[in-house]
């Protein structure tokens, strides 16, 4: 798992909210409008807002759906990365703020801390663990005709 896999989390769910809440504005809003009144002909266009909507609420939840898969597949990966953490309390920031998508003052209310610490003790874990991972990634051998050469991908 990587930073970006773990943050990736945390913005499924800010994603799938913004679907819902769209949705529920679609639902909620009103296809009848008042008449016209101004004395002027109407163009020759012709619009079908209601089926206009239909499609806008379909493409709505399809994207709701497609959201939720990947959240499932995430949340997978997720809680098996999340069971290699030797710290309970460590392994409960990280599953609240990247699972549950809780902010970081709901995180320190729920753990009796305040939102900062549970801020910083995320971003060390982080630092730590994906600092270590991303200097292995960057160093990479490459295979040369003399030999093998050991390269660093930043000066590629």
């Amino acid at each position: 798992m990587t930073e970006k896999e773990l943050n990736g989390m945390y913005c499924l769910n800010q994603e799938l909210e913004r679907l819902e809440v769209e949705l529920e504005e679609m639902e909620h809003k009103s296809l009848v409008k008042s008449p016209l009144l101004s004395g002027m002909p109407y163009g020759s266009g012709f619009s079908d807002k209601t089926a206009d909507y239909a499609v806008r609420v379909n493409e709505i939840k399809r994207l709701i759906g497609i959201t939720v898969e990947r959240i499932l597949k995430t949340r997978a990966e997720m809680e098996q990365f999340l069971q290699e953490i030797e710290d309970p309390e460590l392994r409960m920031i990280l599953r609240l703020r990247s699972v549950q998508h809780f902010g970081w003052q709901e995180i320190g209310d729920e753990l009796g801390m305040d939102r900062r610490t549970a801020a910083r003790k995320y971003q060390k874990f982080c630092k730590e663990k994906f600092a270590h991972n991303a200097h292995r990634k960057d160093v990479t051998m490459v295979s040369h005709q003399k030999g093998n050469v050991c390269s660093n991908k930043k000066g590629e």
